[in-house]
């Protein structure tokens, strides 16, 4: 079976947003995956994800994208049927997650799907709680 996609990175900030032109926006990256809290449980205002892809066909049967918490609890999910203008040039998925809830520190998995593939991990990301300094 043939590659369906390309996977060239994922991106983790406070908000991503993609102009018409396609220049893509990010605002509050985290270059080392983690989240550092004051206190858990917390509500983070905004998340997003960004991933990089380069299709090599226009149509698939569905994608998913999903977060689980370090206890496998599914944090989000979001599911969809795309399609793509071009094939064989890199396009970027953004996941908006509004308000980001946190229960639990540890290493949270960021799942991907697209096509007939099996849902698998792409990345991850550690939430740190540090209290506040007195």
């Amino acid at each position: 079976m043939s590659k369906a996609y390309d996977l060239k990175y994922v991106l983790m900030a406070d908000d991503i947003r993609q102009e018409a032109s396609q220049k893509v926006i990010l605002i509050g990256f985290y270059p080392n995956n983690e989240i550092v809290v004051p206190s858990l449980p917390i509500n983070a205002p905004s998340q997003s994800f960004l991933i990089l892809i380069v299709p090599y066909q226009k149509k698939y049967s569905g994608f998913t994208f999903a977060i689980k918490d370090p206890h496998g609890q599914e944090l989000m999910k979001a599911e969809g049927i795309p399609e793509f203008a071009e094939i064989k040039k890199p396009v970027p998925l953004v996941f908006p997650r509004s308000p980001a809830v946190y229960i639990s520190e540890g290493m949270h998995q960021l799942l991907f799907r697209l096509g007939d593939e099996k849902l698998k991990k792409i990345g991850e990301f550690r939430v740190v709680k540090v209290p506040p300094a007195k």
